[in-house]
């Protein structure tokens, strides 16, 4: 399919990422727990998902991954560059032009996030529009916040006996896509990870 729904072969039983990833927490290798997905969403915080501001700087040095400036997260050990194998795309069969998957089985057992930039923000959107087409919405919420200002729109659906949740940047090329057992464990992972926000780097 699409996305990381084609992604999804790579992941194949949902690991397939984590094989590559070096430095990894105890998911690496081996396949994530049969975990049945919640039978129905665990009830949700009453305001929009919010991660705290990222205390990064908005520039980062040189020898630091690009998207880091946007997405801390991806220089961290256990995150690698997605490669055309990983077959990550949108349905309209564009490819991100920078992507890193990052294992986060230390938070949430085999859970899986990506960090993508796409040639615009047309591109981004058109992937997270695939993930709305996964199934219904499984939590209330449509947008995602950093430090309680909105950044952008937010689906998240159950496909493959998985919990996918997929965020854009409103206007920018800029999508994170998290990949869980079940909503508890997406939100979980939601929490952990760092956000900067839209101002901080632009459109």
């Amino acid at each position: 399919m699409t996305s990381l729904r084609s992604f999804a072969a790579a992941l194949g039983a949902t690991v397939a990422l984590g094989l590559a990833l070096t430095g990894c927490g105890s998911g690496q290798g081996s396949a994530p727990p049969s975990v049945a997905p919640s039978a129905a969403p665990s009830a949700a915080p009453s305001a929009s998902p919010s991660a705290a501001a990222s205390s990064a700087p908005a520039s980062t040095p040189a020898s630091a991954r690009p998207l880091a400036r946007v997405f801390p997260d991806v220089d961290g050990a256990t995150c690698r560059p997605v490669s055309p194998a990983d077959g990550l795309a949108n349905s309209a069969g564009a490819a991100p032009t920078e992507a890193y998957v990052c294992d986060y089985s230390s938070t949430a057992p085999g859970a899986v996030v990506a960090f993508t930039q796409w040639g615009d923000a047309s591109a981004a959107r058109t992937w997270y529009d695939d993930t709305t087409r996964l199934g219904p919405r499984i939590e209330e919420f449509d947008t995602w916040q950093v430090g309680g200002v909105e950044q952008g729109a937010l689906y998240t659906a159950q496909y493959q006996g998985r919990v996918v949740s997929t965020g854009i940047y409103d206007g920018t090329p800029y999508g994170w896509e998290i990949r869980t057992a079940n909503l508890d464990q997406s939100n979980q992972v939601f929490n952990a990870l760092r956000f900067q926000q839209r101002t901080a780097f632009g459109s």
